[in-house]
């Protein structure tokens, strides 16, 4: 004698059901929605680390005459390394990227009257600042002549998830 019948799912089937899939299905979720943000993440940061590169790198090679032609030589490299693969923001950023003393924060520290130039830089569809600036150093050697010590100091801002992010990387130029 047969005391069950399996003629379709009992109740208790389906609800045992429903709550392994409203359990599983936002874990499996979340977990792709972290993997993807975190890749985001690396590949904005790589490029703004690119970008921080490129400049150093231009900025190593170009013949320092003074800071205003330095800072405009470097500036003109960078924007024809970018402008030539199509990523430059707005077509005049040339001209919008003029020379300006600002103050500079990096890290929390505040610095005086460095020579600044700035342009927006779009890269798979997100958009990098890039500050350039040139200050006197007066922190180097006392036995080199003043005008001769500076600090090539750049920044890259980006955006992540609405979150502002900077990466800052400054060098030394001693001219002899």
């Amino acid at each position: 004698m047969k005391l069950k019948k399996n003629k379709g799912y009992v109740g208790i089937d389906i609800t045992v059901s429903v709550i392994i899939l409203l359990i599983v299905v936002p874990t499996i979720a979340g977990m792709i929605y972290n993997i993807s943000r975190s890749n985001n993440q690396i590949k904005r940061t790589t490029q703004a680390a690119n970008i921080i590169t490129n400049v150093m790198e231009n900025a190593k090679v170009i013949t320092f005459a003074n800071e205003s032609t330095y800072l405009e030589a470097v500036y003109e490299n960078i924007y024809d390394i970018y402008n030539g693969s199509g990523n430059i923001v707005e077509p005049e950023v040339k001209n919008s990227g003029t020379e300006t003393t600002t103050t500079w924060t990096d890290n929390g520290t505040t610095y005086n009257d460095v020579k600044t130039r700035t342009m927006t830089i779009k890269i798979d569809d997100v958009l990098y600042k890039l500050q350039i600036g040139i200050q006197d150093n007066h922190d180097v050697d006392t036995e080199i002549p003043e005008n001769t010590k500076k600090i090539i100091r750049t920044a890259v801002i980006y955006k992540i998830g609405g979150e502002q992010k900077t990466i800052n990387l400054n060098t030394y130029l001693v001219l002899i």
